[in-house]
């Protein structure tokens, strides 16, 4: 088995499916370690549990690098579920992460021994971490002896993206299979159904302003934007909050009530439309200038930059909802 990610096209969805579908994506990365869940997280809203895989990302994080961060005081409910224990052992070996649409499997290369599977239906949510640890992925999953763990991995900022980007394609996949198998599957569908609402990102920010960019507007060759896959041409804000779901979700539209008008829709923990025309002049966001629409969101997304809008919340984008 060897890596073989970058031999997909990112853009094609029905490809990355195939892919999914026959034998899986497999991603060479490094293991960092990972932290027991000591209880279900069923009962817990997506923000919490978001907030989980952070927390591990971050302790594993602190611990390879020999640090302690004081961060924020964590809800009691959160330090309740993680347990105080590292399980540190094969951390730092290169590893074969290999997402399919049956199970997710850890395989230590160097041993040619597993170290983790888990069926999809046993994976309860992933996340990529934050800021500067953006590199890590972190998803919980629960093997065939009930033991519950959040795995940690090291996969480089922009791997990270595809990786998150495989296992929401799997989980809609099965959702999709499951819905068009009829109502013999309704009650196991039902079940997987709600998964892809729970791979958030990054938890929410206080305080919840609308947001807008300041100033926004650019020069447009339309005929440049009909060729991204992120672009949907005309499309209102209900129907763009209808395929946003999963925290890092974006896309391009123009707008039906301001026609002249072209939107940034994305979900970062709730949804955010902004504004980036308004006439002739290019995008300012910050204190950045794009020349179209197209720089803007290939700087953003390929540099894994956030955008800073006000309030000081950071916008980003992670993967594009392909038109």
């Amino acid at each position: 088995m060897v890596e073989c990610y970058d031999r997909i096209d990112w853009n094609n969805e029905k490809a990355i499916e195939d892919f999914l579908s026959n034998g899986g994506i497999t991603f060479n990365v490094a293991y960092a370690g990972c932290i027991e869940i000591k209880n279900s997280v069923k009962s817990l809203d997506s923000e919490m549990r978001t907030a989980i895989a952070i927390e591990c990302i971050n302790r594993i994080d602190d611990e390879r690098n020999k640090r302690k961060i004081k961060r924020k005081k964590l809800d009691k409910r959160i330090r309740d579920i993680i347990s105080d224990e590292l399980i540190s052992d094969y951390s730092d070996c290169r590893v074969l992460l290999t997402i399919s649409y049956e199970r997710f499997e850890i395989l230590i290369i160097q041993y040619h021994e597993i170290l983790a599977k888990h069926e999809v239906s046993n994976v309860s949510f992933a996340s990529i971490g934050e800021g500067e640890l953006a590199k890590y992925i972190g998803y919980v999953g629960k093997d065939v002896l009930e033991f519950r763990a959040c795995y940690v991995l090291n996969c480089g900022s922009a791997k990270a993206r595809r990786v998150i980007q495989a296992i929401r394609t799997v989980f809609q996949l099965r959702s999709k299979r499951f819905c068009n198998a009829g109502p013999n599957k309704i009650t196991t569908y039902r079940r997987l159904s709600a998964l892809p609402n729970i791979y958030e990102l990054r938890p929410k920010q206080e305080p919840k302003p609308k947001l807008t960019i300041n100033p926004s507007s650019l020069n447009i060759n339309q005929s440049q934007l009909q060729n991204e896959i992120w672009f949907h041409g005309t499309k209102s804000r209900e129907e763009a909050e209808e395929i946003l779901k999963i925290s890092g979700d974006f896309l391009v539209r123009k707008s039906i009530s301001m026609p002249d008008q072209f939107i940034l829709s994305c979900y970062n923990g709730e949804h955010y439309h902004l504004c980036l025309t308004n006439g002739e002049e290019k995008v300012r966001t910050n204190n950045k200038e794009f020349e179209n629409i197209n720089m803007f969101v290939e700087y953003h997304y390929k540099n894994n930059a956030p955008i800073i809008v006000p309030h000081d919340i950071e916008i980003f984008l992670i993967q594009p909802v392909i038109n």
